[in-house]
């Protein structure tokens, strides 16, 4: 007998219809002063009928819906008032769309599309800036992906209300906008996006000042500090090109690694330079660096211990906080491993101890770390507490924090568990159903249920295979019938219920600490492979090395660089060049930038993959990518209102017009001769060869980046 599968109850649906129906009957209720009820009723009536219909009809894509809805319930009311010159109903219509993308909650994508109608037209008017605020606001809480976007909007409303606000009105605009500020500053940070931070804290400082805050002082330290790693990480640029041009030179290395390692604080990054690097003491500490944990011996863990402590003593304010936690770690690994001398060992545990007491002694100064670390933009943190009870709820106070398991991201990967007083961590592959629950797979097994007995609460992670029954020993995972499992976290403390909370770390009892447990919802870099407790079996990144392409970073991924066009499109990497196939760029890409090296100078243009091998133009402005024209190659950027005639000498093309071509930016051919290639920046031919940089990202763009769009 034939069976059929009962269709899932479309709730998308139901809901439009609930909109119109809405609409309709406001439209009943609440028509425009002045005009005549009989002339909306055909608008009523085809409300009503759509709402029957979509109500019964079978269901389309969500998308399809909502785009639907939203054109037959707002498209003719945003054409009416969009040709009229007055503001007021342009406002009048911002309120119902307001209203409707609350009612429309439960669909997030018609609600999306409501918040940006209710934002464009609403931020074109000084009455209409709260309520463009009030549409990003709501955008940011409905749509992840778009929250920087929304925070950026919300930024730049404030500051127009600030710029105009009378003297006696700026305090109450400015304070809450200096805090919103260095929030949105510290997220890019988070991201590695140092220049974006310092940009906003640099405004912040302005108005800051303007309205005398108390935190005047604390927005000008950030600002300074941000700034320092901007050019800290544009010196290390220009040492890498340095370095690939004069190979050997120990000085310009020494320089390298001291400023990854001390400046920047991402040591990790030197895995792609270590080439460059002459044979030497900086070379071996920077090989150490960069491997994973347990691949370092004994001594090794004790001499990267001891150089960050050294280090430390001298190191200038904004960064000894980094240095003494990196010793912290590595301390804390001779304390956790075997094979380790007694006397060592010791050493290392009252060392961890006094640089406890200097991080407190920092941090009650003001002297947080400002660089965090580049591994930070990955995590969510859920959880940072002595106290296990805290575990999903909602807490911030006393140096205590949790959210509610409900407000993590959404598709989340992986799981870390650090121990704060020595950043050292361990990692696990977990999805968010698992969240909350006692699971065990190849070994290793997650406590989430913070579940209550014998005095104490049992939260972390474990490994089957460290079972035991001992009195004293810690186990956060606890199973009952007197047994347990030693590991990571917090845990019961076997048959001694007077001993309270217990306290573990590798297996060991540890003393009272705060954890921190982290989501991500990205593949896990390079140097966070080495954490993972076991591998997951998806093929991801946790299965093999992440072959990551020379130069890229987090966001943006390096295609090319060289002054030769030929090289686009293959695969060729030595000294002076580099380039990869373009179907090595991500699928999803959005952004093409091409980067001027000698100069680090930039400009960004969207594109798609599908576009990077060929000639793409949109709204004036086009991408050249490596389009041939006789010998000569095109690679870059032009603008098409910077037209030119092709027999015009010493002018550079980005286009292979027979009669016409276009200026721009990158390499193209030198008009005039009949086979050499020139090369362009803003329009205008450059002296001598100079190479580019081609990235991609599919990532949204950062405020900075949005301004080196190039627009006609």
């Amino acid at each position: 007998m034939r069976t059929t599968t009962p269709r899932r109850p479309d709730l998308g649906r139901p809901l439009y219809a609930l909109i119109l129906l809405n609409e309709a009957i406001r439209s009943v209720l609440l028509p425009p002063k002045g005009d005549p009820m009989t002339r909306f009723r055909p608008f009523v009536i085809a409300l009503l009928g759509m709402a029957f219909l979509m109500a019964v009809s079978p269901p389309t894509s969500a998308q399809d819906d909502a785009q639907g809805v939203f054109d037959t319930v707002y498209g003719a009311k945003l054409k009416q008032v969009k040709s009229t010159a007055t503001s007021r109903d342009d406002l009048q219509l911002v309120d119902q769309l307001l209203l409707g993308a609350q009612e429309a909650t439960g669909s997030p994508k018609l609600a999306v599309l409501i918040c940006d109608a209710a934002y464009d037209l609403a931020h074109k008017h000084v009455l209409g800036y709260d309520k463009a605020v009030a549409a990003m606001e709501m955008l940011a809480k409905l749509d992840a992906s778009r929250k920087a976007d929304a925070h950026s909007n919300i930024i730049d409303l404030r500051l127009r209300q600030f710029k105009i606000a009378k003297p006696d009105e700026r305090a109450a605009i400015g304070g809450p906008l200096v805090n919103f500020m260095a929030e949105a500053a510290e997220t890019y940070a988070a991201d590695g996006d140092f220049e974006s931070a310092a940009d906003l804290y640099r405004q912040a400082w302005q108005v800051a000042l303007r309205i005398r805050s108390p935190h005047v002082d604390t927005m000008r330290s950030r600002y300074d500090a941000f700034r320092k790693l901007v050019l800290a990480q544009e010196k290390a640029d220009k040492l890498v090109e340095d370095l690939r041009e004069t190979p050997g030179d120990a000085g310009k290395a020494a320089e390298l690694v001291e400023l990854y390692v001390v400046d920047l604080d991402q040591p990790e990054k030197l895995v792609d330079y270590i080439g460059l690097l002459p044979d030497g003491v900086d070379k071996d500490r920077a090989v150490q660096l960069t491997l994973p944990p347990d691949k370092l011996t004994n001594a090794q863990v004790a001499g990267l211990a001891d150089y960050y402590r050294k280090e430390s003593r001298t190191a200038p304010r904004g960064v000894k906080y980094n240095l003494l936690s990196r010793a912290a770690e590595y301390y804390g690994m001779l304390e956790e491993r075997d094979g380790v001398d007694s006397l060592l060992k010791t050493r290392a545990k009252l060392t961890v101890t006094q640089i406890q007491s200097e991080l407190a002694r920092l941090s009650a100064a003001g002297e947080a770390p400002v660089n965090i670390r580049v591994s930070s933009n990955r995590w969510t943190v859920i959880f940072r507490s002595d106290n296990p009870r805290n575990w999903n709820q909602k807490v911030d106070a006393d140096g205590h924090f949790a959210i509610p398991i409900s407000e993590a991201p959404q598709d989340v990967r992986y799981l870390k568990l650090t121990r704060t007083d020595t950043r050292a961590s361990v990692i696990i592959p977990i999805s968010n159903a698992k969240l909350t629950t006692n699971l065990t797979q190849n070994g290793v097994g997650w406590n989430g249920t913070s579940r209550y007995a014998w005095g104490s609460r049992s939260l972390g992670l474990y490994k089957t295979e460290w079972q035991g029954s001992t009195t004293g020993e810690v186990y956060p995972g606890s199973p009952g019938l007197g047994r347990g499992y030693r590991g990571w976290g917090f845990g019961i403390v076997h048959n001694d219920r007077s001993a309270g909370q217990g306290f573990a770390w590798g297996g060991k009892r540890i003393d009272k600490t705060t954890f921190e447990i982290a989501v991500s919802t990205l593949p896990l870099a390079t140097y966070e492979r080495s954490k993972l407790l076991y591998r997951d079996d998806g093929g991801s990144v946790a299965n093999g090395p992440n072959k990551a392409i020379s130069g890229s970073n987090e966001r943006w991924t390096v295609l090319f660089r060289s002054d030769n066009p030929k090289l686009w499109n293959t695969n060729h990497s030595d000294r002076n060049d580099y380039a990869v196939t373009v179907d090595k760029a991500p699928d999803d890409i959005k952004y093409v930038r091409l980067r001027r090296m000698d100069t680090r100078q930039y400009v960004i243009v969207p594109v798609t993959k599908d576009r990077l091998r060929r000639i793409s133009h949109e709204g004036g402005v086009g991408w050249a990518g490596g389009e041939r024209h006789w010998d000569r190659y095109h690679l870059g950027v032009y603008r098409e209102d910077w037209k030119v005639p092709t027999r015009t000498p010493n002018e550079v093309g980005l286009h292979g017009g027979l009669i016409t071509t276009y200026r721009g930016w990158g390499i193209g051919r030198l008009l005039g001769t009949k086979d050499q290639h020139g090369y362009t920046w803003n329009g205008k031919k450059l002296p001598r060869a100079v190479a580019f940089e081609v990235a991609v990202t599919a990532t949204r763009l950062t405020p900075i980046e949005r301004r080196l769009m190039v627009r006609p």
